[in-house]
């Protein structure tokens, strides 16, 4: 947990905040504490996009929806405000360490750990899914593992589901998206299985499925590459293999995975002991940063529904007497600061010798505001021009990740060069047409065959037999090179490719027609 900054507001809604917990592409999060010292995560979302009535519409729709989700498996939503200046939404906070940690500082769970998980993150999508989220960015990173169990945290990007599918633009982590989620398809729950099944895998290897890289080598992985399981414990292999398949389809629903381990020990800690300890550490971080917030000398009350601005009124233990009344004697103070001000030193005494100073007009309350004002403009567009550069980064890199996966599964002009050869020179050919004539002869004569048995002269026999033989090489060869060409071309969308194939499919057959094997 970081300090505030100095730009980070004291106070959102009625809660203190502490400290910065970290930032994400929808807003920041702060670690604080509710009026009766309960520690809380406060997520003030970004003024750019609190700036798009689309985002504000979509925000609210998934806070409803994220307080429906029961706290036994995430961290519940306890207060929000989705209709003030800047949004923010407030979650319980839990005493936990998230898995990517506790990865990177112990190193790949046990078994009995790695079972535990899986269990509960199907219980966490079990819930969410059940009032309509897609969660969409399970990664380690929102993966808590607290004393009690593993808990599933960051709906920031989870869309409320209309029908069957939520549709969305690529947004996610690396490494841990669905194929589906990588080309924009339109989700459902299943995605979110996929996610599961790499976060298990990062959990018992202390790498994901797919291995580390850039954003772009990363999704051609995904798209192509089978999943890395061989640090996956034996007994969980076949639901994590599942899980990760490309087809969503074919993937198992948290039910049944949930029916596939069966029920875990309920006896005893799930976390390793230098996990847990960590978390215990950082239960009493907490507990001693809550206990460092408390001021009893002040009492402190916040004007309800202020929301970012709330206004903070603080009360002396010593009451202060009230002013006195203006009188003929003593004149109001504005008029004596005027006469001070004017040179009149009648009522000097009163101020004990200090001159009123005029206000001068930039220290007014709205110059105050309209610099304010200007400000929060200021970095609004600083934000939202950020925010373009980064989807805009986004975009390009996936672009470009289906444009590296395309060209590595295109064949290769080079390759064709050297095979074109043995295309025209019969060295492979002829062994493979007498190979191919002797087998069907053989075939053909056996009681497998009931048709006509053909009878071949043999190679020996000038010219047919040897003839024979090699146009069937031919026939057999280049039609094989020449459709395995084909195809690979018109995955990959290698129009030169295809051009080739079919010049090469089309010669040898009218080759073969010109010289009667047809």
């Amino acid at each position: 947990m970081e300090s505030l900054a100095s730009g980070d507001p004291e106070r959102i809604g009625r809660y203190r905040l502490i400290g910065r917990l970290g930032s994400g592409g929808m807003g920041r999060v702060y670690f604080g504490r509710s009026a009766a010292g309960r520690p809380v995560a406060v997520k003030r979302i970004h003024a750019h996009m609190a700036a798009d009535p689309a985002f504000r519409e979509r925000f609210a729709r998934e806070v409803a929806a994220a307080r429906q989700v029961s706290g036994a498996f995430t961290a519940p939503v306890i207060d929000a405000d989705t209709e003030g200046e800047i949004p923010w939404l407030v979650t319980s906070y839990v005493p936990s360490l998230p898995l990517d940690t506790a990865v990177r500082q112990h190193g790949p769970l046990p078994e009995s750990t790695v079972r535990v998980l899986a269990v509960g993150l199907a219980e966490a999508l079990t819930e969410i899914h059940r009032c309509g989220l897609i969660h969409r960015d399970l990664k380690p990173g929102n993966v808590l593992l607290a004393e009690d169990g593993p808990r599933v945290i960051d709906f920031g990007i989870a869309r409320a589901s209309e029908g069957t599918a939520a549709t969305q633009s690529v947004i996610g982590t690396p490494g841990f998206m669905s194929p589906q989620q990588v080309n924009g398809e339109p989700l459902t729950a299943r995605s979110d299985m996929f996610s599961l099944g790499a976060v298990l895998v990062y959990a018992a290897a202390g790498v994901g499925p797919f291995g580390e890289g850039a954003m772009p080598t990363m999704v051609m992985r995904i798209m192509n590459n089978p999943p890395d399981l061989s640090s996956v414990p034996p007994s969980l292999h076949g639901i994590v293999a599942a899980c990760l398949a490309k087809e969503e389809n074919v993937r198992p629903d948290p039910g049944q995975l949930l029916d596939t381990i069966g029920d875990v020990p309920a006896s005893g800690s799930w976390l390793p002991p230098a996990v847990m300890q960590g978390v215990q550490h950082q239960t009493r971080q907490i507990n001693a940063a809550l206990a460092q917030t408390t001021d009893a000398s002040v009492a402190t009350a916040v004007a309800p529904g202020a929301g970012d601005e709330a206004q903070t009124f603080a009360f002396e233990a010593s009451p202060q007497p009230d002013p006195p009344r203006p009188t003929q004697a003593m004149p109001p103070t504005a008029q004596a600061d005027t006469e001070v001000a004017g040179g009149d030193p009648a009522y000097a005494h009163l101020y004990r010798g200090r001159p009123a100073q005029p206000q001068h007009p930039a220290d007014t309350p709205q110059r105050t505001d309209e610099r304010e004002h200007a400000e929060r403009e200021r970095r609004r567009r600083e934000e939202e021009r950020a925010h373009r550069r980064r989807l805009d980064a986004e975009r390009n890199a996936t672009r470009q990740a289906h444009r590296r996966a395309r060209k590595a599964s295109q064949p290769s002009l080079w390759t064709f060069a050297a095979v074109f050869p043995l295309l025209i020179i019969p060295l492979v050919q002829i062994p493979l047409g007498v190979a191919a004539a002797y087998g069907w002869a053989w075939f053909s004569a056996s009681d497998m065959y009931w048709g006509t048995p053909w009878y071949y002269v043999g190679v020996f026999a000038w010219p047919e037999g040897l003839l024979h033989a090699t146009m069937l090489g031919y026939f057999l060869f280049n039609n094989l090179i020449g459709l395995s060409w084909l195809f690979q071309s018109l995955r990959s969308s290698f129009v030169v490719g295809v051009v080739l194939a079919l010049l090469v499919i089309l010669t040898t057959n009218a080759a073969l027609v010109h010289f009667g094997f047809w």
